[in-house]
């Protein structure tokens, strides 16, 4: 599927990243007694969808809807049925080695909770080091050195917060640091499962602005989990509705808070707009 999109006055065709064929998941329930029959409650059921390259996709839904699950299934954090989940064409289940470790690079998250997600004795430098020693991007100090202060560059931090703590940091800045960790691998895809919840009202539009920014600058895909669907349609390109572990809607952004069809998705809206 090929958009026309305003890119710096450039066009750029879109092409599928992320393909997802009849994603099912599922868990066990306890059981009451030994003599009882397992069951197992479906969280994902018959999920098709495809996330393109420098496509901004949002997935909302009601707590329990199965938006973070999902997530992790296509992030390789939770184990999933063969055949379901490709990338660039590929089951990752079938990735073997080197694949696997491209893999792994190539699909990075940002959290809902800055601190959290960060160690908070370490400083921002060691943070953004890590990634950067484990996958060996650089060769010398001073290629280190530049690599992370233009990674600070990136997301608005300035280099004197280096040596600082990351406990030592407001909400944005560690959210920024998250995101500068996320972006130092150059991954094609980013999944932002609420990145912004957590933060105030005008934090939350300043790290938007910042994803915007940085997916013109390294052609960045998004799969951005959200129940705020006004920041949604601030970021989204398009956006796909989860009720009980299924897929109700798809539709561009504009289309869906314009006209959107299933009942569930005007009811979501009905509670915001």
């Amino acid at each position: 599927m090929i958009y026309t999109v305003s890119n710096e006055d450039r066009e750029y065709e879109r092409k599928p990243l992320i393909r997802i064929n009849g994603l099912e998941k599922s868990y066990p329930l306890p059981r009451k007694s030994l003599f009882q029959k397992k069951s197992h409650a479906t969280i994902l059921n018959n999920i098709n969808l495809e996330i393109n390259t420098n496509e901004t996709v949002a997935l909302v839904g009601e707590s329990g809807s199965g938006k973070t699950t999902l997530g992790e299934c296509i992030g390789g954090l939770r184990s999933i049925p063969d055949s379901t989940v490709y990338f660039n064409g590929k089951c990752i289940n079938d990735l073997k080695n080197e694949e696997r470790t491209y893999f792994r690079k190539s699909v990075q998250f940002v959290f809902q909770n800055p601190h959290s997600s960060v160690n908070p004795r370490m400083t921002v430098y060691d943070i953004l080091r890590e990634p950067i020693k484990i996958h060996k991007l650089t060769k010398t100090k001073k290629e280190e050195q530049e690599m992370i202060i233009q990674l600070l560059e990136d997301v608005g931090l300035p280099s004197s917060l280096s040596h600082s703590k990351a406990k030592n940091l407001s909400g944005g800045q560690c959210q920024r640091l998250a995101i500068a960790r996320a972006i130092s691998l150059k991954p094609p895809l980013i999944i932002c499962d609420e990145a912004v919840s957590a933060l105030d009202v005008s934090v939350q539009a300043t790290i938007i602005q910042l994803l915007q920014s940085l997916q013109k600058k390294y052609g960045l895909s998004y799969l951005f989990i959200s129940h705020d669907l006004g920041v949604v349609r601030s970021i989204a390109d398009r956006v796909v509705v989860l009720k009980n572990g299924e897929i109700v809607e798809e539709q561009r952004s504009e289309e869906l808070f314009n006209q959107p069809k299933h009942s569930y998705t005007k009811e979501l809206l009905s509670s915001v707009l």
